[in-house]
């Protein structure tokens, strides 16, 4: 489940009922100061996380200011590692 929560994982009812925040805790807006986004996952019913995911900092791969960069988008790009097997086994 993906998308802007506008909270950290730690206040998202989901995440105290089995759900796990990929990008946990981590600023996803271009000036690191809000946790606006996340993808949460079921642990319960899920398998084929791998355990890897965070924001990609496109400030600093690219090298823009922070005004550059809310031009762009207000939030930071997202991803988290899944496999593409049922179950997870690679």
């Amino acid at each position: 489940l993906a998308g802007t929560f506008e909270c950290a994982a730690d206040q998202i009812p989901l995440c105290s009922d089995g759900w796990f925040g990929v990008l946990g805790n981590a600023p996803t807006d271009p000036s690191f100061q809000k946790r606006r986004d996340n993808i949460l996952v079921n642990t319960r019913t899920t398998e084929e996380f791998l355990g890897k995911g965070e924001v990609f900092d496109f400030l600093r791969a690219y090298n823009l200011t922070v005004q550059d960069a809310l031009q762009i988008s207000q939030h930071l790009p997202a991803w988290g590692e899944f496999s593409a097997l049922e179950g997870g086994f690679q």
